[in-house]
């Protein structure tokens, strides 16, 4: 039971990883770009977000699940991998 509840957790933070980097890539392209970005550079504005993400992750203190929030990140900068050939 431990351990599905551990899997919920990751699984929760990364949705929650993806959809910060995802809203970070749309508010530069509406506010600091004023157009619409092409797929590439949404690409690589995304994972450029999802290591700004785990770099913040890496800098907090030692917090109890500390290795869930990693994992967490690692999943986020693979996403945004996947997405770099759309």
């Amino acid at each position: 039971m431990e351990l599905l509840t551990m899997i919920g957790v990751v699984v929760l933070l990364v949705v929650l990883a993806n959809w910060v980097t995802t809203k970070m890539v749309e508010l530069l392209s509406r506010y600091y770009f004023k157009s619409e970005m092409s797929g590439t550079r949404k690409g690589w504005f995304g994972l450029l977000g999802a290591v700004v993400v785990y770099s913040v992750i890496l800098l907090l203190p030692a917090i109890p699940f500390i290795f869930s929030l990693k994992l967490a990140g690692i999943v986020n900068i693979g996403a945004q991998v996947t997405k770099l050939n759309k």
